[in-house]
């Protein structure tokens, strides 16, 4: 990959652009960077949770019916959806036997390994799920609606570019950059915490 095609990094706010791409050194704008990334989060949870009623879901359950989906068709383990919501098993373990009840999801034996359990989506947690979806992109849609495309794709790159620092940080598998294209082309992923 040449040079022009990687993004540039996110240049400190409180300097100049001379041209050098500066990069953030100072715990200020590293802070001020930050805290705006996590008040946007928060603002787009909150208008996700007004816009997710309509459904019957929260941006919770949202993320868990769509990385089942995302999984294998027969189904995944609690484990593997733990560890792709980046939560703990027993956070996901409380948040299934919900959606079980609710009839979103259905656990059943694997047929490989009798004692593990798959996790599935039942009938109407598919539907559910393609119902948020269109919620979802049309919020998003409402949102970005007078953002030009080019300046879309431009924040894009450098919120992929954090969050893979982010990712080297905390030892988490890296998305290579054909699995994040891929991600923002099918289906919407949330970066917010499951609680």
């Amino acid at each position: 990959m040449d040079q022009q095609s990687l993004p540039r990094p996110i240049p400190d706010c409180s300097e100049k652009d001379n041209g050098d791409s500066p990069s953030v050194s100072s715990p200020g704008t590293s802070c001020e960077l930050m805290m705006t990334v996590l008040q946007l989060a928060e603002a787009w949870r909150t208008q996700l949770t007004t816009d997710f009623a309509q459904c019957r879901l929260n941006d919770a359950r949202f993320a868990v019916l769509q990385a089942i989906e995302e999984a294998d068709p027969t189904g995944c383990s609690q484990k593997e959806l733990a560890r792709q919501l980046r939560n703990s098993e027993s956070n996901i373990s409380t948040l299934l036997d919900r959606m079980v009840t609710d009839g979103l999801v259905e656990r059943r034996r694997s047929q490989s390994d009798r004692r593990k359990s798959l996790i599935r989506l039942s009938e109407k947690g598919a539907a559910r799920l393609n119902q948020a979806r269109d919620v979802y992109h049309r919020s998003a849609g409402d949102l970005l609606a007078d953002w030009p495309l080019s300046q879309c794709r431009n924040l894009t790159d450098q919120l992929r570019q954090l969050h893979g620092v982010l990712d080297s940080a905390d030892g988490s598998p890296r998305h290579n950059e054909s699995t994040m294209n891929s991600q923002a082309s099918t289906s919407p992923t949330l970066a917010t915490p499951l609680f």
